[in-house]
Parts: C-alpha cells; structure tokens; sequence
C-alpha cells in the first residue's frame, strides 16, 4: 500500500489523482490534502478519502475536518514533513511549488510532479537535490512522463533527438485579423485544463516551458530538444536514437495514465486497454515559430541560463493573469515577454534562496511593463 499526499487536490490534475487512488483502493491510500481554499469539491474528498491531514494556504472555517487541519504554506509543508507517506504528488501552480518539492525530498518521500515550475524556476536544482538525498523524481506531465519511460535504462549518449508534441492549441494554422477574446483562448480542442495553463497552451508558451523542463530534468542541451505538433495528442513523444531508431509512446489524451504510471512506478498496473487497432494515425509537423514567437522565446531564455527562464515564467505569471482578466490582448503577451526577458541577466541560478529575489525583480518589473504599454 503506498501512502500518498496529493498537493493540489481540487485541480484538474488532482482531481485526476483521486480518479486513479480511487480505482486501485488496495494499493494506494491518500494520507494528506492540500488545496489553496475550502471549496465543495474539498469537502467531498474529505469525506470519501479521510486523510490524516489537511492542508489550507487560506483560513478558513468549514464543518468537514480530518484529524488535523493545517493553515498557510508553512502550514503545507509541515503537513508534508510530519506525515508519513511515500510519495509526495505535486499539482501546485507557482513558482513556490518548488518548495514543496524540497519539503517532499527533505522528509525521505519520492517527488511526482506535475508543475513545470519547479524546473523552469529552479534549473537543475531540484534534480540535483534528489540525486543528492536519493529520492527519486517522478515527471507527471503526459510529454515528461512518456520520454522518462522511453528512455529508461537507455544510455543516453545514443540519443539524437527527443521531440515534445503539441497539439496546437485552438489557434494552430489560423491567422489572426483581432485579437481573440479570453472565451476563444480558454477552448482548448483536446485537454480540459486550468486557466492558466490553457493560456499558455494557445500561444504554445507551455510548450515553451515543457522544452526547459526536459532540458534540466533529462540534461540535454536545447538544440536535442525538438517539438512536433500533433493534433490528436495520441504521441506524446519521440526519442530518436543515434542508429537510425525511433521510440514513440502512444495513448489517448487521459491524464490518468501518466498519472497512474508515476503512482505506480517501478510496478505497471492493470487498466483498460487502448483500442488503437483501427485508429493508429501517426501525422506531425513542425510549428511556426514565425507564429507562435513565445516557444522561440522559450528557447532563447533555456541558452541563457535559468535566470533568464526563472524570468520568463515570472513575466508569463503575471501577463496571463492580466489577460485573464481582460488588462491586455492575448497577442501582446510575446511582446511583452521579449521586452522583460531582454532586461534580464544571464547565467543559472546556484541556489534556492535566489529565486525569490530573481522572482520578486521580474514581477515588479513586469508590473511596471503593465502600466506603460498598452499593446
């Protein structure tokens, strides 16, 4: 039986989570819940899951309680340190997901990840703190999780190429005459997503920052990182090999499975089977970066340094939450985001204390931004 913390839980990927401890009741148990706020959905998992702890970032007064209830983020990361689990998954959005993922490797539990923030705010840091407390990290992401499954106990020096896939997003081979409205952007044809990540999937700057997660979370250098769309979002993506070979890994778009794998690893347990006899299309293209200028932007900040893409995703924090909110045009966001990246520094980030400052610089900055251009 493992014992799991789902941080995150009332979020699409948490709520996915429970899909999967629900279905294997036998081998996965939830110990402890942790969300931003009470809500209904809370409530109900608290009740059906019954975790040891609850974890709030927001106080508040509710009826439903476990058998303790634990307030702010110190209040979730002394949930993680005080209770016993094995594996720590993690659905946090934000650039202070990365604490709680050293929370998760400071109190012995493996690390699942499903917030790209903890690598593109972070660098290698993270990875190289596992390696050094010897825990392991578990990539959640359907495009993360499938190279971590193509590439186990290969030797990586064989490797040519890994390719991300995209969809494309609502926009994909659609110029534009006006700016689309938030309604429009928020369509996204084939995953159901938070808001924030469905932005950055339009404009493909979540695959932008997937390109900088695979960088520091595998160690290839960015010219071996290559993106491909493919519409149906069945291949989730390719490593070519210097022989000549190619590995694909190929479901339907369900975030359970990535999901179960990392719950699951090193075992594989027993699901439906995918019935792909009749439908096996395997179509792909390369993206315009001509038109989709925020994943140029987001190779340009990897060559950089993590300073530069610690920068990046702090700017892209701030102009999505503008957009959402109706301040600025969705084809103002690139522009936007080559003006801050061009003020930022070069160089990686050395330590964990460094992303609050580089973090705080770049949001005042891009706050600044704000109230002088009007795109």
């Amino acid at each position: 039986m493992k014992k799991v913390i789902l941080i995150g839980s009332t979020g699409s990927i948490g709520t996915q989570t429970l899909e999967v401890v629900r279905k294997y009741p036998d081998k996965l148990k939830v110990v402890g819940l942790a969300a931003r706020k009470m809500s209904e959905k809370l409530k109900d998992q608290i009740q059906e899951f019954q975790p040891e702890y609850v974890a709030l970032l927001y106080k508040e007064n509710f009826d439903v309680k476990s058998e303790k209830t634990l307030y702010g983020f110190d209040g979730i990361l002394e949930m993680i340190r005080e209770t016993e689990a094995d594996i720590v998954l993690l659905a946090w959005v934000g650039k202070d997901s990365i604490y709680i993922a050293k929370a998760a490797l400071d109190s012995n539990k493996d690390l699942a990840f499903a917030t790209k923030e903890i690598l593109v705010y972070g660098g290698n840091l993270i990875v190289n703190y596992a390696k050094k407390v010897g825990r392991k990290i578990l990539p959640v992401d359907s495009e993360h999780n499938a190279i971590f499954q193509l590439l186990e106990k290969e030797d990586i020096s064989f490797v040519d190429s890994i390719y991300l896939t995209a969809s494309g997003g609502p926009f994909y081979n659609k110029h534009f005459i006006k700016n689309p409205s938030v309604d429009e952007v928020l369509l996204h044809p084939t995953w159901k997503m938070g808001p924030k990540v469905t932005v950055d999937s339009a404009n493909l700057m979540n695959k932008g920052f997937e390109v900088i997660e695979a960088s520091f979370l595998f160690g290839f250098d960015s010219s071996k990182i290559k993106v491909l769309i493919n519409r149906t979002s069945l291949v989730h993506s390719l490593v070519s090999f210097i022989d000549g070979s190619v590995r694909i890994l190929y479901y339907k778009p369900d975030m359970r499975i990535p999901i179960q794998h990392a719950l699951s690893y090193p075992e594989r347990w027993a699901a439906q089977k995918e019935d792909f006899e009749n439908h096996f299309v395997l179509e792909f293209e390369k993206p315009d970066y001509n038109e989709f200028p925020c994943l140029a932007l987001a190779y340009e900040a990897l060559k950089s340094g993590s300073i530069k893409t610690a920068s990046l995703a702090a700017c892209d924090e701030i102009l999505v939450d503008a957009f959402l909110n109706k301040k600025i045009s969705f084809l103002s966001i690139p522009k936007m985001l080559e003006l801050i990246l061009s003020k930022s520094d070069s160089g990686n980030i050395t330590s964990f204390e460094e992303i609050d400052l580089i973090y705080n610089e770049t949001v005042a900055r891009s706050l600044e931004l704000l109230e002088v251009y009007k795109f």
